[in-house]
């Protein structure tokens, strides 16, 4: 340890303050800590960090260099209940620019703790006063810098027993976003610094809550504003079971200031249990709003002239959108700068520091810049050519990362601030985003889907699928499968307005919609085995099922493979699978469409103005026999149609025809069957055949194949019956 001075002062006791005055002991023969707040002696939020109360997480790499200056720290904050996100791919629900990144986890040998804000100053201050050379004085207010000869040589301040001069060899101003450096500078006959802005026009609003555990399991929330939906969410379950609620908005979209109004600021794009969970919350603290206008980088690194004695660091240098969760990290970052600059020497201490913390606040601003400029477009203000020219890309990026696990990993270590971002622009990096994008086929992400009011709709992967997932409503949740040639619209009118009490789940299977393509030929089992790890990264135990046509013979698959999952299922005009050859013999002549389908599926779909004449004459109506057959315009919807046909008569029905189904179904089941079907007759549904303990079919009169277009209310009548038979209803409601 090389000592470089006998005195340093650092102003603020903030988290860059604290970091920088261990930074600093290493170095000095004595360190002052200065704040104008009385410190309090327990984990309480104080008004000098008005902040305090808003959403905070500690990054990774923030962690890993906390624990570096004070070691030990992170196994005590662990001791203390802070909760710590490792490898459980629960903990975390992170949307950033709309895409869901299911796993995103910091992984072996990394950890994110979510500590509180006022416990991890609390903490870091306990760690910092057994520094023996180090003190912290608090109400004590810095008036102005003492100087000689155009070098800083102390401070004035007002103390609690009056005016004092603080002798220093070095001075740090931590004091934040309200920095005095740029007014003391123009005292001293210096230039301000340059200013590099974003125009962020932010607001949030945030109060503490205490969630029932069961109803949130997640220790973690962020949601991120896209181009098309102008706010977030952002949650962190902190020691004691306390969660920091903070919903913002951008672009000029001020949130509301009321528990209930935040609540339903969110509820059309938040998950619906995270929605549940927060209506269901206890309010602890009264809802505290704040704005954050822009992003601001001040550029001391560039400065050719500045005096000695002098450093900024923190917010004071850099303030970014505080929605990214970079802040505490990035003041981390400074004060390691400070620290490995301190190693060669103290001169010329002011350029050395100020271009080694450059680097790292290089890298996070303009990290934060593109995300910011992806959302906001040229509102956030002029931005360099390579901000401008790699926001665009943002959103297609991201989409490539939520199905890919390597690219995710390798984009969190860049979020987390573990890599730079130029770490991203490896041949290898490049070429697995140019197979996502050219696997993503024109249908197989959310854009140009029906509008269904209320609808959440995310991406997530499973088994190698991506899932189109939309979703409504809150409570049981009710897992609604689409057969062919539908997709999740096919539930619209339950997706738009849900039963009280249920949570509809309709996810577009593989291939179909807007979800894509299978890593299989469609063959039933497989897309079973899809369906249930969908259910497993959707983190549900069981659901009540219903199922349209395919989505009803894979939803009896599943009642027959894990019956613990399922609690009912509703099986909407499709035969169930305990066929004899007798049966199957005297309707076989019903199944004459499929070869056709099977064998020149794709060119017949992507007529499209045919695959909606068919649907229009069965009884769907125009409009939504449109919005289908326009699916298949993508050759994958098309192939994935002519494989579940194909499948099925190579393998299925054969398998069927030599070893009929013996498994007998445990889950209750209820058939609704329109009568006018020409293509599965009611005979197919009997419950006579059936092979289940529960079993009952309805026959529809008057109504055709398409049960869900024809009668929505009957559908949606037997459903609500189904939940309450299985002793759903009362827990639902």
């Amino acid at each position: 340890m090389r000592i470089h001075g006998e005195h340093a002062i650092v102003l603020g006791a903030g988290m860059g303050g604290l970091l920088a005055a261990r930074a600093l002991s290493e170095h000095y023969a004595a360190v002052t800590v200065v704040d104008r707040d009385t410190l309090p002696e327990e984990a309480h939020p104080r008004r000098g960090v008005p902040q305090g109360a808003h959403g905070h997480t500690l990054l990774p790499r923030g962690g890993q260099l906390i624990e570096e200056f004070f070691p030990g720290l992170l196994a005590d904050l662990e001791e203390r209940g802070v909760p710590v996100v490792r490898d459980d791919a629960e903990d975390i629900h992170f949307e950033p620019l709309g895409h869901h990144l299911h796993g995103a986890v910091p992984g072996p040998g990394a950890a994110i703790h979510v500590p509180s804000r006022p416990m991890l100053e609390h903490r870091v201050r306990a760690h910092l006063r057994r520094v023996p050379t180090v003190r912290i004085v608090q109400r004590c207010a810095v008036d102005g810098l003492r100087t000689t000869e155009g070098r800083v040589t102390g401070v004035r301040a007002t103390g609690p027993d009056g005016p004092l001069d603080l002798d220093a060899d070095l001075v740090v101003d931590a004091l934040g976003r309200g920095a005095r450096t740029p007014v003391w500078l123009e005292e001293l006959g210096f230039p301000r610094p340059d200013e590099d802005t974003v125009k962020v026009r932010g607001a949030y609003s945030s109060l503490q809550m205490r969630i029932d555990s069961r109803a949130l399991t997640e220790k973690m929330v962020l949601i991120s504003a896209t181009r098309t939906r102008p706010k977030g969410l952002a949650m962190f379950r902190h020691e004691d079971e306390i969660w920091d609620v903070s919903v913002f908005g951008v672009a000029g979209n001020k949130p509301p200031s009321d528990t209930v109004g935040m609540i339903d600021f969110v509820a059309d794009f938040a998950p619906p249990h995270v929605v549940a969970a927060l209506r269901c919350a206890e309010p602890l603290t009264e809802p505290g709003s704040r704005t954050f206008p822009a992003s601001r980088w001040r550029r001391y690194d560039r400065m050719r002239a500045f005096p000695e004695g002098l450093l900024v660091l923190g917010d004071g240098v850099c303030s970014l959108n505080p929605t990214y969760g970079q802040g505490m990290t990035t003041a981390a970052m400074q004060a390691e700068a400070l620290a490995t600059t301190l190693r060669d020497g103290a001169h010329d201490l002011p350029r050395r520091y100020f271009r080694a913390a450059a680097k790292p606040v290089r890298d996070t601003w303009n990290l934060a810049a593109v995300a910011d400029r992806a959302i906001l477009g040229p509102a956030a203000g002029p931005l360099p050519l390579p901000i401008r020219a790699l926001a665009p890309l943002g959103n297609t990026f991201l989409g490539a990362v939520a199905t890919d696990p390597v690219l995710r990993d390798r984009f969190l270590r860049v979020f987390t601030l573990f890599a730079p971002p130029a770490s991203l622009g490896t041949p290898g990096t490049g070429l697995r985003l140019a197979r996502a994008i050219l696997a993503a086929a024109p249908g197989s992400t959310a854009d140009g889907a029906p509008d269904i009011p209320g609808v959440v709709r995310r991406s997530v992967t499973a088994r190698g699928v991506r899932f189109h997932v939309t979703e409504s409503g809150s409570g049981v949740p009710v897992l609604a499968l689409h057969g062919w040639p539908q997709h999740h619209y096919a539930y619209r009118e339950l997706l738009a307005d849900p039963p009280r009490g249920l949570r509809v789940i309709a996810p577009d299977l593989p291939g179909y919609g807007w979800s894509g393509a299978a890593p299989h030929r469609w063959a039933k089992e497989d897309v079973v085995e899809d369906v249930l790890a969908l259910l497993d990264e959707l983190g549900l135990s069981r659901v009540l099922l219903i199922g349209h046509d395919w989505g009803g013979w894979i939803g009896h698959l599943l009642a027959l493979r894990a019956p613990d999952r399922i609690s009912g299922l509703l099986a909407l005009n499709i035969a169930h699978p305990w066929q004899s050859p007798a049966t199957l013999r005297r309707h076989l002549w019903r199944f004459a469409y499929q070869p056709v389908v099977a064998f020149a599926g794709v060119p017949l779909h992507r007529r499209t103005g045919l695959v909606r004449r068919l649907l229009v004459s069965a009884g769907v109506t125009d409009s939504a026999a449109r919005v289908y057959a326009d699916s298949f315009r993508d050759p994958v919807s098309a192939r994935t149609a002519a494989q579940t046909y194909r499948s099925f008569l190579l393998r299925e029905m054969p398998a069927l025809a030599r070893h009929p189904e013996k498994r007998r179904a445990s889950v209750p089941i209820r058939a609704l069957f329109g009568v006018n079907d020409p293509a599965i007759h009611p005979a197919l549904a009997a419950a006579e055949t059936a092979r289940a303990r529960d079993y009952t079919l309805e026959r529809v009169p008057g109504c055709g194949h398409f049960i869900t277009e024809e009668r929505p209310d009957l559908v949606r009548a037997r459903l609500l019956d189904l939940a309450e038979e299985t002793g759903l209803s009362a827990e639902a409601a």
